[in-house]
């Protein structure tokens, strides 16, 4: 079972299903999306509240089979350029914050401010 099945199965939604294993929505798409792989202490916390082991495999949903001829799309990039030169993209701010429930940026002040439950902080963009 994958963990896109087991929150579908519970009905919840991915806001109370990240709430309720203490991780951001962000984390729970990019494993649902097969981008990540949840860690063991997530499969554990998993294991412990619904009884079931999820799949180890990085991609949580099935590819799309591509139509021949047709040309896969991507997501877009997200770059967020400094008023005073640079850039710096959504995954280079993720890897500097880990794992939180929102992130603010604000380029004026060369901060991504960060919530995480009831705690908060900071880190430098460039």
């Amino acid at each position: 079972m994958n963990i896109k099945e087991l929150r579908k199965q519970s009905k919840l939604t991915q806001d109370e299903f990240a709430k309720a294993f203490g991780i951001s929505v962000v984390t729970l798409r990019s494993y649902e999306t097969g981008k990540a792989n949840p860690s063991a202490k997530i499969r554990t916390l998993i294991k412990k509240a619904y009884g079931v082991e999820l799949d180890d495999t990085v991609e949580a949903v099935p590819a799309k089979k591509e139509k021949s001829g047709t040309k896969k799309q991507s997501e877009p990039r997200i770059i967020i350029q400094s008023p005073y030169g640079g850039e710096v993209t959504v995954f280079s701010i993720l890897a500097k914050v880990g794992d939180v429930d929102t992130i603010y940026i604000r380029t004026d002040h060369n901060k991504a401010y960060w919530v995480k439950g009831t705690k908060s902080g900071s880190v430098d963009l460039w």
